[in-house]
């Protein structure tokens, strides 16, 4: 890439024309370049899209976002990571006016892979120029990483693409700094903070790189101060999650546990791994040699940070409060991408890129295939299926852990045959009527007094059966003596047990 290719970070004449974002795609050449690879993240988005039951986080999201939209904001401040997700929630109960099947709810998570593609691509074109661009947006594509996620009724596919536009705006902010471009930058970014609060550690390199380029003494810098002081206010309110352990889910770190995160963001296998970690170094020795271009080799030292510097910050907080998770690295993707596509732009033989691009292609349709095939993360869909096809009048169910009536609810609540003869023995509230809080397992001894089973009762568990070697499973068994298993199944994740009285 020639100097002329990036365009500089520093503040531009006012004498030039305004483009907005769409117009700075070039015409025909630029969309017929994309145009493909938006049809190539719709594709792969769209293949099984419904054919898997909903997981517990997934219920979470389908059972806030059926509340009216003041519930469901109250509802987002009580879950273990508060407020965390509240803008999420909201955008998808009026996407809800659509449907409420799985297929609908995961296609907003289609739709926001569909236009990430498009901002990489501008992102990139940016700070590294077009042809590491187009690469940069390909492999955003056919991640078998972004493909999950865009299969998934939850925030991440979301935070791909509001990180690639916070990202975009800043450069276009700092490009011309006009009142109106640093107000839409802290807009977006205070808006991508409440979809997922892992975006703050995007908004620590867009800070640090604000320092760099625009001296704190230029007149323009009291527009920096009054963007990002907004960022800051209105992150307020999710000082709590600073103050407890919120991700008491995730693994203590370990050199094991780093390599198995990794591995998964870059897309499951060993062998994309390999990849990622060959076109992401690629591109980071690139970006030290256009150093020695000045401010123009500086933007592709941006694309290095916005890719590595969040993981390292989340593998930094993790050594004393674990908190790496593959989706909570989203944000960082697409910094990644325009790395790696620094770097694979960066090998002068053409073929030599072409046949890199390739067998990325030959290493993400085996990781993927597998995505398609298997089978649903949790099976709450099938438990319900299975209870009832063989429920009886009078039978009785209990979910444990209680947060579990999320997704079973969901399902219980779309069967009309089931939810209008079936009582809930645990939790006691009425199906559909769970609070949609998952604030951790109350223990059952406190909540089963006063409960009577009825002849048979359904016993829905989650990962383990709840028998009487566990404190809680010798809690239910005591109220429930003389009472026989007569059947045992088990899913994926789930298990029912039908127990009868003698």
């Amino acid at each position: 890439m020639t100097v002329r290719e990036a365009l500089p970070l520093t503040p531009q004449p006012a004498t030039k024309p305004h483009r907005s974002v769409i117009r700075s795609l070039e015409g025909w050449s630029d969309w017929a370049r994309l145009l493909p690879l938006i049809a190539l993240a719709v594709l792969l988005g769209l293949i099984g899209l419904g054919s898997k039951g909903l997981w517990l986080d997934e219920g979470l999201s389908a059972d806030i976002a059926r509340t009216n939209p003041l519930t469901a904001l109250s509802a987002a401040w009580n879950t273990p990571t508060p407020g965390a997700i509240a803008l999420y929630y909201e955008i998808l109960h009026f996407w809800m006016i659509l449907g409420n099947s799985e297929f609908v709810l995961r296609l907003l998570s289609v739709l926001c892979t569909a236009l990430a593609v498009p901002v990489v691509y501008l992102l990139g074109r940016r700070l590294a120029g077009s042809r590491a661009a187009l690469i940069a947006a390909f492999l955003t594509a056919a991640s078998p990483f972004v493909v999950e996620y865009s299969q998934e009724a939850r925030p991440y596919a979301m935070v791909l693409l509001l990180s690639a536009a916070s990202s975009l705006a800043l450069l276009r902010a700092i490009e011309r700094p006009t009142w109106r471009r640093w107000i839409g930058y802290a807009v977006l970014a205070v808006a991508s903070l409440y979809v997922h609060n892992t975006m703050v550690f995007v908004f620590l390199v867009h800070g640090i790189w604000v320092l760099i380029n625009v001296p704190i003494r230029d007149r323009q810098f009291w527009r920096v101060v009054v963007a990002f002081g907004a960022l800051g206010v209105s992150a307020f309110p999710l000082a709590g999650l600073l103050s407890q352990p919120v991700f008491t889910w995730v693994p203590a770190l370990t050199l094991s546990r780093l390599v198995s995160v990794l591995n998964d963001v870059a897309g499951g296998t060993g062998l994309l791994l390999a990849f990622w970690l060959g076109a992401v170094g690629l591109g980071t020795v690139a970006a030290l040699g256009r150093l020695r271009q000045g401010r123009v080799g500086w933007s592709a030292a941006l694309a290095v940070a916005l890719g590595l510097v969040p993981i390292v910050v989340e593998v930094a907080i993790s050594i004393r409060r674990p908190m790496l998770e593959p989706r909570y690295l989203m944000m960082a993707l697409p910094g990644l991408a325009v790395c790696g596509g620094m770097g694979i732009a960066a090998i002068p033989w053409r073929k030599v890129r072409g046949l890199s691009l390739a067998l990325f292609v030959a290493l993400a349709v085996p990781a993927l295939i597998p995505w398609y095939t298997g089978d649903p993360k949790e099976g709450w869909r099938e438990a319900e299926q299975v209870i009832s096809a063989e429920f009886r009048p009078g039978d009785g169910i209990a979910v444990y852990p209680e947060y579990c009536r999320l997704p079973f609810d969901f399902y219980v609540v779309q069967d009309a045959s089931l939810s209008s003869r079936a009582v809930p023995v645990y939790p006691l509230a009425a199906w559909g009527s769970f609070f949609p809080v998952p604030d951790g397992e109350a223990p059952i001894p406190s909540t089963l007094d006063g409960i009577h089973a009825g002849n048979r009762l359904w016993i829905v568990s989650r990962y383990a059966l709840l028998d009487s070697t566990t404190e809680d499973g010798r809690a239910l068994w005591s109220r429930l003596a003389g009472y026989k298993t007569v059947e045992t199944i088990q899913f994926t994740g789930v298990y029912v047990q039908l127990v009868q009285a003698p």
